[in-house]
């Protein structure tokens, strides 16, 4: 992923994030991630409760990722 990204975009993602509506999914494929959180279930624009509430996921694309995010 990493690769290719940096070939279309010229940027490298150095973290990977997605989401899971926990009600519904276990989330079993994301647990080599971090779970770090969870959704209000508004979206972007809504002011009211109309979407389910999700996990967070991070996964860490590359070794001192704090570092890169951090310059």
């Amino acid at each position: 992923l990493p690769d290719d990204w940096e070939h279309r975009y010229a940027l490298r993602p150095v973290l990977l994030e997605t989401f899971c509506e926990a009600p519904r999914f276990e989330g079993s494929c994301y647990r080599a991630a971090s779970k770090v959180g969870k959704t209000q279930g508004r979206g972007k624009t809504r002011k009211e409760r109309a979407l389910p509430v999700k996990d967070i996921w991070l996964k860490p694309l590359c070794r001192g990722w704090r570092r890169v995010l951090n310059k």
